[in-house]
């Protein structure tokens, strides 16, 4: 523990997730076990022989019971609505996903379903899945349309990939197709949030807008935007049998460079005596470009490493 303290708490915290994946323990048992490593964390400032042998134990179990907690919290299913095969709904644009040939699809937020007389529980999530030919959606307007929608279906085989589990790791427990027409009416004040994506969804159009051909559209979108939605499963394979798959969008090794490249200008462009500042600008300005283009998990891990690294160095 005097060796490696952040490890052990670290691998103690994990070893909580671990427990509640494969246990799904009740939010009782979970609170009890929480509440239990709190008050006896307490017992590290008691200064008897006993407790100072104790304590390194006691607080990998405090992590160990945040660990069971904050997964308990996160895989905790909500009470949804019960909902006809067919229903009229009225939702919002939350993210784009990967297009077929035939239809796009997005996650949405369900603000309102016409016919259900019980309102609680809004807004909640679902995977909607919309022709290619009807209107795309975006983040300045609402949206009412008839659709059909369910639940995911369970797995029938252990080996195979757990749909259900994956969407309600994003918060999403239904699934829905739209064929008929979209209403939309504009949205009088927009988040912060959405006006970013937005702005980010503009871009993309504009490329769609462009004189470049197709696949150079997709590839323009990839590699500024991180936006592998629309590209075809040709193009994909190819770069993925050639094992340059990761060239087809924005991802950590890509930040690295565009870091490099924002600290050398502004060393440039600062004195020597600001060479700080410089850092803090670099930083600031890859977790702006991060935000810009959703989020993406290679991205952000890419941004922590580079923040930790270059604020102990500034430390």
């Amino acid at each position: 523990m005097n060796k490696q303290p952040l490890l052990i708490l670290l691998l103690s915290f994990i070893a909580g997730i671990l427990l509640q994946e494969f246990l799904v323990l009740d939010r009782l048992f979970v609170c009890l076990i929480l509440i239990f490593s709190g008050v006896s964390l307490i017992s590290i400032f008691i200064k008897t022989v006993f407790f100072q042998k104790i304590k390194y134990y006691l607080l990998g179990f405090f992590f160990f019971s945040i660990g069971l907690f904050v997964h308990f919290q996160n895989s905790e299913q909500p009470k949804l609505p019960i909902l006809k095969e067919k229903e009229t709904i009225v939702f919002q644009l939350n993210k784009k996903l990967n297009s077929n040939e035939k239809n796009r699809k997005y996650y949405v937020e369900i603000l309102e379903v016409s016919d259900l007389k019980q309102k609680e529980n809004f807004p909640f999530k679902t995977v909607i899945s919309i022709p290619k030919d009807a209107v795309a959606l975006d983040f300045m307007h609402y949206y009412k349309a008839e659709v059909y929608i369910h639940q995911p279906e369970e797995t029938k085989n252990d080996f195979q990939f757990d749909y259900k589990k994956y969407l309600a790791r994003q918060d999403v427990y239904f699934q829905a197709y739209l064929p008929t027409d979209i209403l939309k009416t504009e949205k009088n004040s927009i988040l912060f949030e959405y006006k970013i994506k937005q702005k980010r969804l503009d871009i993309l159009n504009q490329i769609n807008h462009s004189s470049f051909s197709p696949k150079i559209q997709e590839f323009l979108k990839g590699i500024i935007l991180a936006d592998r939605t629309e590209m075809d499963a040709e193009t994909v394979k190819d770069f993925n049998q050639t094992g340059l798959v990761h060239l087809l969008a924005i991802s950590g090794s890509h930040m690295v460079i565009i870091f490099w490249i924002t600290l050398l200008i502004f060393n440039q462009i600062l004195p020597v005596k600001f060479r700080k500042v410089s850092i803090v600008l670099s930083i600031l300005l890859i977790w702006t470009f991060a935000i810009f283009i959703d989020y993406g998990s290679s991205v952000m891990r890419s941004c922590l490493m580079i923040t930790c690294y270059y604020i102990m160095g500034l430390l």
